[in-house]
């Protein structure tokens, strides 16, 4: 008797390229920013991203889409800290740092979820991860000091990396916040109102100058390139419409800790991108920061059974 196709092979592929899309979100940003300031392409981004999830959800239950009126405040918060504010902070960052950098120091973002959830939620902390925690900044901060052994900052990208590193505070805060609402309702749903209520914030930069830039969005959209375009276009459709569907499909699937284990090669991907595609340099002190990082991230956000979920910045 012939067998029927395993679904999780094309889980597994699906996962694969979420990994792929995310690692090349940068690169992305990066290309649309050449032409846009940072809050205009997160508008940008976001009105796209928007109303492809409000189409999506003419396909749901009205009883799945509900929300009490004491969760508006909550997603309110929620779309300040995990898309208007959040990706205006890492576009203003990606003005004046790599997509290498960028992508590794965003990728300790699972340790700073775990240090915020030792303070504020009382999770115990292990030495295993203590010591993790201590690698993954000492890799962190030879990224960003481009491997001086002497305190300070004397690379050329280091207020963009620094800014990466509240990046990563932020989007820890925005998970441990967060996490009720992902509970409560359908994953896809969630992100969908985060997404919705984030962009309701980007609005007056849509139509007005502000001190972010001297040009609103309508006011330079005529003008945009296909680049410029095409790059706002994937990063709304591909890396969050259809990679978050993915992502939270695939766990529901296969369950978290399965799925987490991709999230590994988001980095990989930004760094073969941002090598290839825009020639950026991969010297020996990103590379050290590089292993000591992923190494500290290991050590303190996967438990050796691997039952512990790791949570997405991308």
């Amino acid at each position: 008797m012939k067998k029927a196709p395993d679904r999780n092979v094309t889980v597994i592929v699906q996962l694969f390229l979420c990994s792929l899309f995310w690692g090349t979100s940068f690169a992305a940003a990066k290309i649309g920013l050449r032409q846009l300031e940072p809050i205009n392409m997160v508008a940008l981004r976001f009105l796209i991203a928007s109303t492809a999830f409000l189409l999506l959800f003419r396909r749901f239950e009205k009883s799945k889409l509900r929300i009490p009126l004491k969760d508006i405040p909550v997603f309110l918060f929620l779309g300040f800290l995990g898309i208007s504010s959040y990706f205006i902070l890492q576009y203003s960052a990606l003005k004046t740092t790599t997509t290498i950098n960028t992508s590794i120091i965003i990728a300790t973002s699972p340790i700073i979820t775990t240090l915020l959830a030792a303070k504020f939620a009382g999770e115990p902390l292990s030495a295993r991860k203590i010591g993790g925690i201590a690698l993954a900044f000492a890799g962190v901060y030879t990224i960003i000091t481009g491997g001086t052994l002497i305190p300070g900052f004397n690379s050329d990208t280091y207020k963009g990396d620094l800014m990466i590193l509240l990046n990563s505070f932020m989007w820890a805060a925005f998970t441990l916040i967060g996490k009720r609402i992902m509970e409560k309702y359908e994953s896809i749903v969630a992100i969908g109102y985060i997404t919705i209520f984030g962009t309701l914030q980007l609005l007056p930069f849509v139509f007005f100058p502000s001190f972010l830039s001297e040009h609103s969005l309508l006011q330079v959209l005529p003008h945009l390139g296909i680049q410029t375009l095409m790059a706002a276009s994937y990063l709304a459709l591909i890396c969050t419409l259809y990679a978050y569907s993915a992502w939270y499909k695939a766990i529901s699937i296969i369950g978290a800790s399965r799925t987490s284990v991709f999230l590994y090669l988001n980095p990989i991907f930004a760094i073969l991108t941002g090598i290839l595609l825009l020639h950026e340099p991969f010297t020996l002190s990103l590379f050290i920061g590089a292993s000591a990082a992923f190494s500290g991230v290991y050590l303190a956000a996967v438990q050796k059974d691997r039952r512990q979920k790791t949570v997405s910045a991308g």
